[in-house]
């Protein structure tokens, strides 16, 4: 405020002075002012040069506070004309840009753009080198046939192959071969194709498949399995193979060639690492031998089924086949195959024979398998009293599979007691680390936090190979700081971290010591109780 009123001062005051100036000038011009004004002197102009209007009189302060002032005219200035701006060119890309531009459509799958560019760097070809036009062309195909419009395909890759008959890439006659399949011309697509193996004979193995298709589309079957045959003995991805293998055995079996057909199963049989896979190619290989009359080949199949593949549901097709032709059969493991087949009345029936016929030496786990069964069907109590039994032969694997079944049933509490027992009676047992995993997780979906926190500790102090191991020490840490226990969550994190530095519940639980010990302060220890010395005799 006080350099406003400053300022204002100073501004009242000069134009109070111009004010009183022109006021001595106007009214009395003879008389002498008071204070004389020394003058400058005024420059001569050179020749030649314009000589300036005199400069429009200045109102005064006052005479512009009474409105009387003539106001200055201000000289009229002529406007320049207006200029209408030039339209500014769209600038187009430059030719290596178009193809650069078109190649990234092309890769993220905007083909509709890419024939756009394509199409308008054709009417400028001449920018462009021989093999940019190839390019060109090239791109201009694949664009094409992704956008489906496969006639202007071929014809985009047929002037490639007029323009540049030595330089077309190999890739396009397999691409015409697609293309020519597309729209019906089976002669075109069979000799694309056909020329493309003879550059690339080494993908025999994916281009006669694509073949044996056009074949069999035109009913030549002597053909089709020529191709298949020919796929077959090339190098192949393995489940390439596989498939090729698995297409031409059904070829065989089809056309009654069952000794060919059985050859291509073992082969299959050799490289599947699927116990399910394996089990399927030995029951289609006993298939083609009952086709061919040959039963005991066949039934010596299914037989290798029960024991070699169980878990696989073409071997409990077989043990239905060898069933039906009245054939003895193990029934152990005739239970075992139902059991995997989810067929588990005919399963508990089977081990209980098994049971029957050797009471002194069947496997102990038919009292398990037959507990499982129960279970599946409902029966708890029976699958209880089935475990019992086991429980009488194998006591800790007894012990843990009925804390698994309670646990499966909703009596957690009773599983928890189970789990624990398994570790005080087995702490060296080879299901000790999933008993105390397992019992952890009872114990915490309980509220038994305590039990809980112990277990995971016991899991991650007495199994460090076991795989949750440096988890439970973490989640350990983690209940006993949600129970408000500091002092036991930073010494299993401590732990976790020294005995897990590299595991990823290890940085975990350095994230929660650096977030705990700023404010951490351990409970106060008791002292030592001291013990007086002896008194002397």
């Amino acid at each position: 405020m006080r350099r406003l009123w400053f300022v204002w001062l100073i501004f009242t005051g000069f134009f109070s002075l111009i004010a009183c100036g022109e006021a001595a000038s106007t009214t009395n011009p003879t008389a002498q002012p008071t204070t004389e004004l020394a003058l400058q002197p005024t420059p001569t102009l050179a020749p030649g040069l314009p000589t300036q209007p005199p400069p429009t009189p200045q109102a005064s302060f006052a005479e512009v506070e009474a409105g009387t002032a003539v106001p200055a005219t201000i000289p009229t200035v002529t406007p320049l004309p207006t200029v209408t701006p030039l339209p500014s060119p769209t600038p187009s890309p430059a030719p290596q840009m178009r193809l650069t531009l078109a190649e990234t459509q092309l890769h993220n799958g905007d083909f509709a753009a890419a024939i756009a560019n394509l199409t308008a760097a054709q009417q400028i070809q001449e920018s462009y080198t021989a093999s940019q036009q190839m390019y060109l062309l090239y791109q201009l195909g694949v664009a094409l046939q992704g956008d489906g419009r496969f006639p202007e395909a071929i014809a985009a890759y047929e002037e490639l192959q007029t323009q540049f008959p030595d330089s077309v890439p190999t890739d396009v006659y397999l691409r015409l071969g697609q293309l020519h399949t597309a729209v019906g011309d089976s002669a075109s697509a069979i000799a694309a194709y056909q020329f493309y193996l003879g550059q690339n004979p080494e993908m025999a193995a994916y281009i006669e498949p694509l073949l044996a298709e056009i074949y069999a589309a035109n009913g030549e079957t002597a053909s089709v399995i020529a191709a298949y045959e020919a796929a077959v003995a090339a190098p192949a991805q393995r489940l390439k193979e596989v498939a090729n293998r698995q297409r031409l055995a059904q070829l065989y079996s089809e056309n009654g060639r069952f000794a060919e057909a059985i050859g291509q199963y073992d082969a299959i049989r050799d490289l599947a690492r699927t116990e399910f896979t394996k089990g399927q190619m030995n029951y289609l290989a006993g298939m083609a031998y009952l086709a061919m009359a040959d039963t005991e080949a066949a039934y010596g199949r299914f037989q290798l089924g029960l024991t070699q593949y169980p878990r696989a549901y073409e071997t409990y097709l077989g043990l239905v086949q060898l069933v039906e032709a009245g054939v003895i059969v193990d029934e152990y493991q005739r239970g075992v195959v139902n059991f995997n087949a989810q067929s588990y009345e005919p399963a508990i029936a089977a081990f209980e024979r098994a049971i029957a016929i050797r009471p002194d030496d069947y496997p102990a786990d038919a009292h398990l398998y037959i507990a499982w069964s129960y279970e599946a069907l409902g029966d708890g109590a029976a699958a209880l009293a089935a475990l019992a039994k086991y429980a009488a032969l194998e006591p800790a694997a007894g012990l843990f599979e009925e804390a698994n079944l309670r646990a499966r049933l909703g009596d957690a509490a009773a599983a928890l007691a189970l789990y624990q027992n398994y570790l005080a009676q087995f702490p060296a047992g080879a299901d000790a680390p999933t008993a105390a995993w397992r019992g952890a997780n009872v114990a915490e979906d309980l509220g038994d936090v305590a039990t809980a926190v112990s277990l995971y500790t016991q899991l991650g102090t007495n199994y460090p190979a076991f795989a949750d191991a440096a988890e439970g020490l973490f989640l350990a840490g983690w209940l006993a700081n949600g129970a408000g226990d500091v002092d036991t969550a930073v010494a299993t994190w401590h732990q976790l971290v020294q005995n897990y530095p590299q595991a990823e519940y290890g940085g975990a639980g350095a994230v929660w010591l650096l977030r705990t010990l700023p404010g951490y302060t351990p409970a106060p220890t008791a002292p030592p109780i001291q013990t007086p010395p002896p008194s002397p005799p």
